[in-house]
């Protein structure tokens, strides 16, 4: 009787898996100490705030219903009379991109300068680095020294969210404002 079945032997081939490649850090726009954290109530503020943070929390979301989504949100009990307050960080008023960051973006687009609080130019909100959203809620403290023992009732503050575009990350910016 004869065998037709054949053996194939393969050789196995090492490789070498390929790194995630990590963001490109480049300049930071502006220094850190150019920078400051400030609440603000302007709607078209606020909307760019969310319209930010919409390339990583409403990924395949259309913008109009995402935003209508967080003026609702903005609306319920917990969030309205100012209890959900949103921070944006901004460059100090006389801040200036860094040297570094203008040679490598000519025209810098928008970045450069310090922010105006109300100013609802695109170029000024091209200078929202960052932002963050805060409830303010009720607590508790306990005490037990001096002339004010017992419980407390208080006013605290619960981070919300922590965004920084994804083109101003890795530069201290998210930890900078908590």
């Amino acid at each position: 009787m004869t065998n037709t079945s054949t053996t194939t032997a393969t050789a196995a081939v090492a490789t070498t898996p390929t790194p995630t490649p990590k963001p490109i850090r480049g300049p930071a726009p502006y220094a850190l100490t150019d920078l400051h954290l400030i609440p603000t109530t302007v709607p078209r503020i606020i909307q760019k705030t969310s319209t930010n943070n919409m390339e990583e929390w409403a990924k395949g979301v259309p913008e109009d219903q995402y935003l209508a989504r967080e003026d609702r949100l903005a609306e319920t009990a917990f969030s309205s009379e100012g209890r959900l307050v949103t921070w944006v960080l901004v460059p100090k008023p006389g801040a200036d991109a860094t040297e570094a960051y203008k040679a490598g973006h000519p025209g810098v687009g928008g970045v450069g300068g310090a922010f105006v609080e109300d100013g609802v130019e695109e170029e000024n909100l091209e200078r929202i680095l960052g932002a963050l959203e805060t409830f303010e809620r009720p607590g508790l403290v306990a005490r037990t020294e001096g002339n004010e023992e017992g419980v407390k009732d208080v006013s605290t503050m619960s981070i919300a969210s922590v965004y920084v575009p994804s083109k101003y990350r890795h530069h201290g910016y998210g930890h900078l404002m908590m």
